[in-house]
């Protein structure tokens, strides 16, 4: 296995359990209004409050940065980023954000390392991660972390000594491990701690399990000064701690099952440590607080305790309204009052003395969201200030005994609420500016926005008129038309992450795409001259360089991947302007060949490329003679493969790649249409069976390779042919009047959208049935359909209802009649595409008008690159989508090797090509990938499955599957095959 993360993924897609699974996509978000106001708000959705002295700190989204660590005064000059640990607009994420004297401590995700210990003293050049506790893109795990003196103390699992404490005084250098307590792997079980001073110095006490054995242990911070004070038995759990007035540390502990709690004190000695009490209850592991002498232990299923470390000073309290229900937290002090809470949202209070809390009457029970602290609420002042359970900010004074609303609400209650210096900090919901952060000193006058962190005032209602959308590594490229103006954009989903790419005055975009997570753009020069432009940063672009001697007639046509570079077929009339021209990752360009030529496929570790030739007539048919070129990427490695009659219909039809070999049309000598096949292999052009489609004039009119098949249609009839047996004729009615067609595959079944004079037919044909059938989708415009995952398609469907016809609903469908319908959402106003498990196009917004919008489309499969071997492309096939709590079958196929090792991680953002001049490339993440299984090759195949497991937190995840297949005589002893991006999803 490579990669503590890995495993876990691993754990969660190999524990699934049944879910029902909700498979039609979610209604469209709106990703970015690219005109200007008015507007819905954007958030910055501050959370993980923490605060000290008069310093907040807090994690929000800017637009611009991500989810970073801010901190502020309470005022929005002091309100400011503090650092931006991960570029971009992903962020770090912040959390576990622990105050100490010398700044802060937090966990943070800089992009590549995962979750890990940081600290700053409020600046950018003062933060900075403390350690990699947990290598490569794992995340550490941090059980505590509390303050200590000037230092900060936090338990954590470096992987070589287990969990253990750890001390840091802010800087890489100062950070240590206080002491191996456990030694070697997993290391102790800690439980309670609590942070004091003993003598004018700062020492920590904490119960820790070692050796089967629980003890309390006391340290200064350092290695030498931390010891054992007391043994308290075989593995018992511990509460945490809390100091007496006395100086005497209080906790309770208990063993796992047993139904009895004992009551232990301590001055730090093995002499003064003893227990003193013992109550039937189960363990109270929340944090006590300490009031009138007595530390009030909480719990959330058991009767709460207080004690003032005697036998007869510890007691079951109660509530008088509530009687022994849980309190879940104690507030603090008040007006002279202990403030507490109990489970069902009440708010009770200790005054001096007293072991039963008198209840307050509230107008409605206080918000049921725990956060990291416990429930919403905090002391300011002498007011206790609280979300409440519909989720609006309140104030009740115990003065007076009133409640008052605050004048915000959040729609739920938030996790963050947190108190300082006489001031509450929350997330504060405003219509205008969405949720940014507030504050408050317990009045509705005092209660304000601090500062907008999300601002942005150049956005407006005015539609704007997107089109062409496209799919790039890491969202999609669509074009904007503004007057003459072209403006290329590129976007990841979110709207600061929506951006121009590129800009033209006088030109048009031709098409636009994105190759080795560089975008590169087709733009008209002028009428008969196209220019390949790539981008060299967020907003620039230049033009590639073409040898040869300069064009005024020039396009760019097919293009194929192949290694660490691209190929693309560039058509000129101008001698030696024309050929396949090589783009490697640098942008540097070189022709591999320069015979003129129509098309460009990647097949297995080879290129074949298509010339066109002369038309030559015949009493029947005009036909066409062609070339077959075999590359392997370089001018000296290319040959001449054969030669073979098309029909001019034909010759627009692509060369499909079906189990290693390219598969086209050819004329046999009477001038029926044949299926041929070539691999990568000179000598390998051959043969197949005959099509006779007889009633046409116009032959075949569409190709597609599915997953078992190749299918063909003309005019009446879909052939089926598995490259094997003969193909298979299935008959179908569609609108007659055209000879042109559209074909789209879909798993194992194909979506025919044939055009007529009656309008649109779409017919499915299911290959491994062998059946065809018309969907009726009525006021279809024939746009291309959205491809989602395996066997679910979107159809873009004109309205005619209310809307009038200019608007669009959306039509799914499984590629059956009985599993085509109509959507309860909006449709898009041009043709979706869907690119790393979203679907991107314009849609209406009743604010901010026809806008780019993103949808959820559930689960999806999308095939990655192709197979690599020495001559071979071995494959791998998902046979359903990842639904979560589904069973996924697999099937893999090679022509060599007697084994398969299947490889799974989480999506990298750019897998690196492989070393040793291979053109192979890994499609999982090199550095964080695990063997989910070997298998045998039987017959040059092996089927197993992938268990999706049933969280919701999954939805959205992606993971990457690949094999790899040996022994081989490849370059690097085994054949890899294509990728497959699984989108977790319902």
């Amino acid at each position: 296995m490579h990669g503590t993360s890995l495993a876990r993924v691993l754990v969660l897609l190999l524990s699934a359990s049944a879910l029902s699974a909700q498979r039609d996509p979610s209604p469209p978000r709106l990703i970015r209004d690219l005109d200007t106001r008015p507007l819905p708000p954007l958030s910055s959705a501050p959370e993980k409050f923490a605060a000290e002295g008069a310093l907040l700190w807090f994690a929000a989204d800017d637009g611009v940065h991500g989810k970073e660590l801010f901190r502020s005064l309470g005022t929005p000059q002091s309100t400011v980023l503090v650092a931006d640990l991960q570029p971009g607009v992903l962020g770090s994420y912040p959390r576990q954000i622990t105050p100490f004297a010398r700044g802060v401590f937090f966990l943070a995700d800089d992009g590549g390392r995962g979750h890990e210990p940081h600290c700053s003293d409020g600046t950018s050049g003062g933060t900075m991660m403390l350690r990699d506790f947990a290598y490569g893109s794992a995340s550490s795990i941090v059980t505590r972390a509390f303050a200590f003196g000037s230092s900060i103390v936090f338990f954590v699992e470096d992987g070589v000594h287990g969990s253990e404490p750890w001390v840091s005084d802010g800087t890489v250098a100062g950070t240590r491990m206080i002491a191996d307590i456990e030694p070697g792997r997993p290391g102790s079980s800690f439980w309670g701690h609590v942070a004091r001073e003993v003598d004018g110095r700062a020492c920590i006490e904490f119960a820790a399990t070692s050796g089967g054995t629980t003890g309390l242990w006391r340290s200064d911070g350092t290695t030498a000064g931390t010891r054992l004070v007391t043994v308290l038995g075989a593995r018992v759990g511990t509460s945490a701690l809390a100091v007496l007035p006395d100086g005497r540390s209080v906790f309770w502990t208990g063993a796992s099952g047993v139904n009895s709690l004992s009551a232990w004190a301590s001055d730090g000695t093995a002499a003064g440590s003893a227990p003193f009490a013992t109550v039937t209850a189960r363990i109270p592991f929340a944090q006590p607080f300490v009031f009138d002498g007595r530390a009030f232990f909480p719990a959330y299923d058991a009767p709460a305790i207080a004690t003032d470390g005697t036998p007869a000073g510890t007691r079951v309290i109660s509530s008088a309204q509530s009687g022994t229900q849980p309190f879940q937290q104690f507030l603090g002090v008040a007006n002279g009052e202990l403030w507490s809470w109990v489970a069902g949202g009440q708010l009770v209070r200790f005054s001096p003395g007293q072991w039963i809390a008198g209840p307050v009457n509230l107008p409605n029970r206080i918000g049921p969201i725990l956060g990291d602290g416990g429930s919403p609420i905090a002391i300011v002042g002498h007011r206790i200030v609280y979300w409440e359970h519909l989720g609006e900010l309140r104030s009740f004074d115990p003065v007076t005994s009133t409640s008052t609303s605050l004048g915000t609400s959040a729609g739920r209650a938030p996790l963050d609420l947190v108190s300082t210096q006489g001031r509450a900090y929350f997330p504060y919901s405003d219509p205008t500016v969405g949720v940014e952060l507030g504050a408050s000193d317990g009045t509705p006058t005092g209660t304000q926005l601090i500062v907008n962190v999300a601002r942005d005032d150049s956005r407006a209602n005015t539609s704007s008129d997107t089109r062409g959308y496209t799919t790039r590594a890491n969202g999609a490229l669509f074009e904007q038309h503004s007057n003459s103006t072209s403006t290329l954009w590129r976007s990841d989903g979110t709207p600061h992450g929506t951006t121009t790419a590129h800009t033209s005055s006088g030109g048009a975009f031709a098409e636009y795409f994105a190759e080795q997570g560089v975008d590169y753009l087709v733009e008209w020069a002028y009428s008969h001259r196209q220019r390949l432009l790539r981008s060299q940063g967020a907003s620039t672009f230049t033009e590639v360089f073409v040898p040869g001697p300069p064009s005024m007639e020039r396009y760019f046509r097919s293009r194929a991947t192949l290694g660490d570079a691209f190929f693309v077929a560039v058509h000129s009339w101008t001698a030696g302007a024309s050929g396949v021209m090589r783009v490697d990752v640098s942008g540097a360009t070189s022709w591999v060949t320069n015979y003129p030529s129509h098309q460009v496929v990647r097949l297995g570790e080879r290129l074949l490329v298509v010339t066109p030739s002369f038309i030559v007539t015949s009493p029947d048919r005009y036909r066409q003679m062609r070339g077959l070129l075999l590359s392997d990427g370089t001018s000296a490695g290319t040959t001449m493969l054969g030669k073979f009659e098309q029909s001019v219909s034909a010759c627009y039809l692509p060369f499909v790649v079906f189990r290693d070999r390219a598969w086209f049309l050819a004329l046999d000598g009477d001038g029926s249409e044949q299926l041929a096949s070539t691999d990568s292999r000179a000598g390998g052009l051959a043969f197949h069976a005959m099509l006779r489609p007889g009633v046409s004039d116009n032959g075949v009119l569409a190709i597609a390779a599915l997953d078992d098949a190749i299918v063909l249609v003309d005019e009446t009839t879909a052939w089926i042919c598995d490259g094997i047996t003969a193909p298979r004729a299935v008959p179908f009615r569609a609108n007659r009047g055209w000879s042109t067609t559209s074909i789209y595959a879909m798993g194992n079944r194909v979506l025919i959208v044939w055009p007529g004079d009656q309008g649109h037919t779409v017919v499915a044909v299911d290959a491994a049935r062998g059946t065809a059938e018309p969907l009726a989708v009525p006021n279809f415009g024939g746009e291309p359909p959205c491809i989602l995952g395996r066997d679910r398609a979107l159809l873009r469907v004109r309205n005619q209802g209310p809307l009038g016809p200019s608007s669009y609903v959306n039509w799914i469908t499984d590629g059956s009649a009985a599993g085509t319908r109509p959507l309860a959402m909006p449709g898009f106003w041009s043709t979706p595409v869907l690119s790393r498990g979203r679907i991107f196009a314009p849609a209406f917004d009743p604010v901010a008008g026809v806008e780019p919008h993103w949808s959820d489309p559930g689960a999806t499969v999308t095939r990655i690159d192709e197979g690599c071997g020495a001559t071979r492309s071995p494959g791998l096939d998902a046979l359903a989508d990842p639904i979560l709590g589904s069973t996924v079958p697999l099937r893999g196929h090679s022509r060599a090797g007697a084994i398969a090792f299947l490889l799974l991680s989480p999506a990298p953002l750019s897998p690196p090509p492989l070393l040793g001049g291979t053109p192979c490339r890994f499609q999982v993440d090199p550095a964080a990938f695990a063997i989910q299984g070997s298998h045998a090759l039987a017959n040059g195949e092996f089927r197993t499955t992938l268990s999706i497991p049933a969280d919701p937190a999954l939805r959205g995840y992606e993971v990457v599957l690949q094999f790899v297949a040996g022994p081989t005589n490849a370059t690097l002893g085994a054949d890899l095959s294509n990728g497959l991006l699984l989108t977790l999803g319902y």
